[in-house]
């Protein structure tokens, strides 16, 4: 089964709306006597959260937790997909190139994130991610972008990863291979355009 943005936006809204009917969303203090007539003739109010049953305020719990784990959940997946990359002026180029290249299959994260759990991948996410959207916004990324020495590492070790069967009888395994050494341009494509980046 696809879950499709059309079809996650509709189960978002239908938790929200289950989530509202157990439990009123507290509205901001002023509100007119007629809007608070019209609350009450709807069996709502601003003190019906207190006053619900504990077992109602479990429940709109557990899908609150729901709805965070779905959004959680495809926020992640869609952060690491190309064209989110390819969002931010700064890998344009980066992009284009991969595009042509023999990795072109692959999606960004399976080279620039390390292979380890969820929690380390996530925190290793949000630092990178930071760290490029503080660039990205203030225009001040290099127009060569070049591989960091932690970053070159966890591409070294996806490389022999997915690669090992092909090098495992080689030297390079027991050395600490250094694929980018030979292999530097497979992933990106090999220079910049003539000039560099243009900023806008």
């Amino acid at each position: 089964m696809v879950l499709t943005i059309s079809s996650f936006i509709h189960i978002v809204i239908d938790i929200l709306f289950l989530f509202t009917y157990f439990v009123s969303i507290d509205h901001p203090i002023g509100l007119s006597s007629l809007e608070d007539k019209l609350l009450e003739r709807k069996g709502m109010s601003w003190q019906r959260p207190f006053n619900s049953s504990p077992l109602k305020l479990l429940a709109s719990g557990v899908l609150a937790g729901v709805v965070f784990a779905l959004l959680t959940a495809a926020t992640y997946h869609a952060s690491g997909s190309p064209r989110f990359c390819a969002a931010c002026h700064s890998m344009e180029l980066v992009y284009t190139r991969w595009q042509i290249t023999n990795h072109k299959q692959f999606a960004c994260i399976e080279c620039h994130l390390p292979d380890t759990n969820i929690v380390g991948q996530l925190a290793y996410k949000t630092r990178s991610g930071l760290n490029d959207l503080a660039h990205e916004a203030f225009r001040v990324y290099p127009a060569a972008i070049l591989i960091s020495a932690n970053s070159e590492e966890i591409v070294k070790r996806n490389c022999v990863r997915c690669h090992y069967s092909t090098i495992e009888n080689t030297p390079m395994v027991q050395g600490g291979a250094n694929c980018l050494k030979c292999h530097r341009y497979l992933g990106h494509g090999r220079g910049l355009e003539k000039g560099g980046i243009k900023v806008e």
